[in-house]
């Protein structure tokens, strides 16, 4: 994943230098231009449900609102979770509303937070730095 992130992030960054090289346009239109290269992966990157794990201490949050994740869940150093709160205790790899009901936490194969060593921030940063850190690996550590 974090590979097909930094793909996508190095290709728009790439489309972003390419713009700002190429283009004839005054300045002010080119950056306008080129941020909306980047858009539509900071929307992503960027969404409350990836800033719930991509986030600068060892606690992920949850919800759209970002609220501390109960259980006292932190992230361990394999970002699967401690021995006793592994992230997939809960997070299977699928949760069916069906059969665990409505609130049933989401489910996804191999799920987990970024390890201790790659956090891969994205809370808290603008689209122009966003796009570097994910353009440059070095940047995802702690």
């Amino acid at each position: 994943m974090k590979r097909f992130i930094a793909f996508c992030a190095a290709v728009s960054c790439g489309l972003v230098g390419s713009v700002f090289a190429q283009s004839t346009a005054p300045a002010k239109a080119t950056a306008v231009d080129a941020s909306k290269l980047f858009e539509p992966i900071r929307r992503v990157l960027q969404n409350p449900r990836c800033q719930n794990c991509h986030i600068p201490g060892d606690a992920p949050l949850q919800y759209d609102g970002g609220m501390v994740h109960a259980q006292n869940v932190k992230r361990g150093a394999d970002g699967k979770g401690f021995a006793a709160l592994q992230c997939s205790a809960c997070h299977q790899s699928e949760n069916s509303a069906a059969v665990l009901g409505p609130d049933a936490p989401p489910g996804a194969p191999d799920w987990h937070l970024p390890p201790e060593n790659m956090k891969m921030i994205f809370i808290g940063l603008n689209a122009r730095n966003l796009c570097l850190t994910v353009k440059d690996p070095k940047g995802w550590s702690a």
